[in-house]
């Protein structure tokens, strides 16, 4: 009686399972041609190459700036204008850091943290192009036809304020430390930082 109770259970459990497979096993469906080149486009990797710098642009806006000695050399030596804010309280202990075709300026006082990043390198996206030049995102020489205007977010209590400026693309973090410093209540003094930038160095 035992024996018979188990093999019905499994034969249960068997078709259980059988019925189970064919209701949710779904047939596979072959992809057409043009969707797996879509597909194999879409995670190709983007190859990446330098964008021309208006270097006759940047060196007339260029500015005196004191910083510390480590971060002159820095960015004396970037690839790229270094666009730093002409307000000496937040430059007087700038630390810079450069890499492959980009910067990075991390900025402190009292409180407030910021964080200028820039670069000329960019990743081509042909397939993209059309989209955006239909959607008025480019103009027809393929550059943003929002170019040099600040575009800000914020998220997770840091505000982020993106442009481009003489062929380079620019942003700047803004945190604080304290929740209530009015600095990061809004974008006002993001504003005033963007405002103030000046070239303060940068070679071809």
């Amino acid at each position: 009686m035992r024996a018979r109770r188990a093999l019905s259970a499994i034969v249960s459990v068997s078709c259980l399972c059988a019925v189970s497979a064919s209701v949710w096993a779904a047939p596979a469906v072959p992809l057409t041609a043009d969707a797996e080149r879509a597909i194999k486009r879409a995670h190709a990797p983007a190859p990446v190459v330098a964008l021309p710098i208006d270097w006759t642009a940047a060196h007339a806006g260029r500015q005196t700036i004191a910083l510390p000695a480590a971060a002159r050399a820095k960015v004396d030596a970037a690839r790229q204008p270094v666009l730093l804010p002409t307000i000496d309280a937040l430059t007087r202990q700038a630390f810079v850091t450069l890499g492959d075709g980009w910067y990075v300026a991390a900025l402190a006082a009292d409180g407030l943290h910021l964080e200028i990043q820039g670069t000329h390198r960019a990743h081509i996206r042909p397939e993209l192009v059309a989209e955006q030049r239909a959607a008025g995102m480019l103009d027809l020489a393929g550059t943003t036809s929002t170019a040099g205007t600040p575009r800000i977010s914020q998220m997770h209590g840091i505000y982020t304020l993106s442009f481009e400026r003489y062929g380079v693309s620019y942003s700047i973090d803004l945190q604080c430390a304290s929740q209530t410093d009015m600095r990061c209540a809004d974008a006002a003094y993001l504003m005033t930082v963007f405002d103030s930038l000046a070239v303060a160095g940068g070679r071809p």
